[in-house]
């Protein structure tokens, strides 16, 4: 797979990937709410179905007792225990078909209603029938029917309301684990976006850089170095701008060829980041011609700069077997003396260079009235300006 080819597979990818993470967001978020909504639901049916036992028991309770003491009738008694019966049973199917119920209170559930039915039942055979209740009976049912109420009351329905009980955490838990999946999804799209937002980001640094930077030599451009002069005369910040190009540069393409030029002009690239770019900044303008600006008036650090540049490139250099030595016309001046006007500087200081290549030495040709340096490679030579 060609390099090229994976980017394209990779953001194919990446574009699938958003409308998959949306999707898994939405169905993440369906599947919280609706645990959340069954789950409260079905809580306060059980509660509900609950809630109705023990006041249905506590109706018969409420009606034997009228009966014994002769303020009802027995048919009263049995209806209120035939409603009793039927509740038990709706109880029942309810609370089976709580999951969360059943997951907290299975062996209790089970234990309770068992007791609790066959109590219920025992009624049945004290008030079946037309003879007349047995009044003693009764009332031990009622006693009994009292603990089964408060043992409803206090167990199942306390468990089903309660925030700290078996079925309040085994309820949060499984809440919790349906959020936890939308937290899931949610950070994914997160990072996704991320991703998206720093990818973006880099690519414009990256065509940024592309914009500023020469393809061929990795130094600034043209477009970069002429901005960045015209700011620094907008704001007057001192500075010194020498221009140079590569001396019969033309011959050596016409002899070695146009690669053997851009060996030439890359190599020069690397000398001068490695000496004037430590001091400034280096552009290329065009075909072999250079800029570099120093921010710095000072004739003898220039000069110092400038003597740096010219040990490094004093070395031969290799094209296709054969040494090339560099040689470069220099020219330079200060902007104060063009009254920070960047036009008037870019115009002398390439006339300087120009007059540079006339006298074929290794110096720097000031335009102006500059100072003889102490180097002996970067000779001042007095503009005849």
């Amino acid at each position: 797979m060609k390099h090229s080819d994976y980017f394209t597979f990779q953001n194919i990818i990446l574009a699938l990937l958003g409308p998959v993470l949306l999707v898994s967001i939405y169905f993440a978020a369906n599947n919280a709410l609706q645990t959340y909504v069954d789950g409260e639901k079905s809580r306060q049916t059980s509660a509900w179905s609950v809630l109705q036992l023990y006041k249905e028991m506590r109706k018969v309770n409420f009606q034997a007792e009228l009966y014994i003491h002769d303020r009802t009738s027995a048919s009263d008694l049995r209806l209120a225990y035939e409603i009793l019966w039927s509740r038990i049973s709706v109880t029942h199917s309810s609370l089976l078909n709580d999951e969360i119920f059943i997951r907290a209170n299975h062996n209790d559930l089970n234990t309770l209603l068992e007791a609790t039915f066959t109590h219920i039942k025992a009624i049945e055979l004290i008030i079946s029938g037309e003879a007349p209740l047995d009044k003693r009976h009764l009332i031990e049912w009622i006693v009994e029917t009292e603990k089964f109420g408060n043992t409803i009351s206090m167990s199942l329905l306390h468990d089903l309301i309660s925030t700290n009980s078996d079925y309040a955490k085994i309820f949060r838990n499984k809440v919790f684990k349906a959020a936890g999946l939308l937290l899931l999804s949610t950070l994914a799209i997160i990072l996704y976006l991320g991703y998206l937002l720093f990818a973006l980001w880099m690519q414009r640094k990256h065509h940024k850089y592309l914009l500023d930077h020469d393809s061929l030599t990795g130094l600034y451009s043209r477009d970069y170095t002429m901005k960045l002069i015209k700011s620094h005369c907008d704001k007057q910040v001192p500075f010194t701008l020498l221009s140079f190009d590569i001396n019969k540069f033309k011959s050596t393409n016409d002899t070695m060829g146009h690669l053997a030029g851009d060996d030439l002009l890359k190599h020069l690239a690397v000398v001068t980041n490695k000496s004037l770019g430590q001091y400034g900044t280096v552009g290329r303008i065009g075909g072999d011609e250079f800029l570099c600006i120093i921010e710095s008036e000072e004739l003898s650090e220039v000069n110092e700069y400038y003597s740096h540049f010219l040990r490094l490139i004093e070395n031969p250099f290799s094209i296709q077997g054969y040494p090339v030595y560099l040689q470069v016309s220099t020219g330079a001046c200060l902007v104060r003396d063009c009254n920070f006007n960047s036009n008037l500087l870019l115009e002398r200081v390439d006339e300087a260079m120009y007059r540079s290549k006339k006298i074929s030495q290794k110096v720097i040709f000031w335009s102006g009235n500059p100072i003889k340096a102490k180097e002996p490679f970067a000779k001042l030579v007095k503009s005849s300006r």
